[in-house]
């Protein structure tokens, strides 16, 4: 069932009152075993990096702007000049492009350097060595032009130009993931198409290019917004799970481990819920994968405990 779960808050200041936090990734910025926090500020056009103690509570905020107007929308952390310092890279609606941020490795970071990828609206970031050169690439939803933009990278942090790969009419490609479908060692990519409710997987080519996407549907009245991975029936195989936020429900998709995915099971979520997020883990020690829901609409979050079937506890 849809758990309750009991956690302490700590309250992080993380700028103005206005910042509008809309995306954190955890990661090790400064060298020691304790985890550190970067979050994308939307309203105040900077990321905020917190410091990590070893009780659980975090330094004062430091900020590094992704420049006046950016509006950063998706955040995720890699080395991408290969110096084994963890970077931040940071996908901004608002100038259009992707902004990085090289970590020195003493929890400090540089001037964001900025990659334009046209006329498109990053919605999604993700990262991942698409073409096995042993150097970070990146993955964007370009959401405005039905793409998915992708940044080959060179390994002293600076890339390609954006390659696209339509997403269909109108799919409006909102939340990207990237990850081994069919068991070949190269990247594939995931898409929450929110304008078609459906999800589009890209298979990954040794070359960094991507085949057609293959599209699977998540409901005729189904708007998804966020993707996760795991393997939700113990085959070894990665299977999907769909927030779709209009439809309360999340939708989880097997995979044949071949690249393809069967039909679509719901699990249905409260009344008027609204999943904007969620992620995987297990978190009642089973060894079995649930699923945490942020409930936008319910200012919540709810845990579906699986039974490693494929199934969820009902609500």
């Amino acid at each position: 069932k849809l758990c309750q779960r009991t956690f302490m808050p700590n309250i992080l200041r993380l700028g103005a009152y206005t910042s509008s936090p809309r995306s954190i990734v955890i990661g090790y910025f400064n060298d020691d075993p304790i985890l550190d926090i970067a979050v994308a500020n939307f309203a105040t056009h900077n990321v905020a990096v917190l410091l990590g103690f070893s009780n659980g509570t975090f330094a004062s905020r430091k900020m590094y702007s992704t420049g006046y107007g950016s509006f950063p929308y998706s955040i995720s952390i890699g080395d991408f000049n290969n110096d084994n310092r963890s970077d931040i890279v940071v996908a901004n609606v608002g100038t259009h492009s992707i902004a990085l941020i090289l970590g020195f490795g003493n929890g400090t970071f540089a001037d964001q350097i900025s990659f334009s990828i046209g006329s498109s609206i990053p919605l999604s970031i993700a990262d991942g060595d698409l073409n096995r050169d042993t150097f970070l690439d990146i993955v964007v939803a370009c959401y405005g032009t039905n793409q998915i933009a992708v940044l080959l990278g060179y390994g002293n942090g600076s890339f390609q130009l954006p390659i696209t790969y339509s997403t269909g009419y109108d799919s409006s490609p909102y939340f990207v993931i990237i990850a081994d479908f069919n068991r070949d060692s190269w990247l594939d990519i995931a898409i929450a198409y929110a304008g078609i409710g459906s999800v589009g997987v890209f298979l990954g080519y040794h070359n960094g290019s991507l085949a057609s996407a293959k599209t699977y549907s998540t409901g005729s009245t189904s708007v998804p917004y966020a993707i996760g991975i795991g393997d939700f029936n113990h085959d070894t195989n990665l299977d999907l799970a769909v927030a779709n936020s209009d439809a309360d429900e999340i939708v989880i998709v097997l995979g044949y481990g071949n690249g393809s995915f069967k039909s679509r099971v719901s699990v249905s979520l409260n009344s008027g819920s609204n999943p904007q997020s969620l992620v995987i883990g297990d978190f009642n020690n089973d060894n079995k994968s649930d699923i945490a829901i942020a409930n936008k609409k319910k200012d919540s979050i709810g845990i579906l405990l699986g039974h490693g079937n494929g199934d969820f506890a009902a609500q």
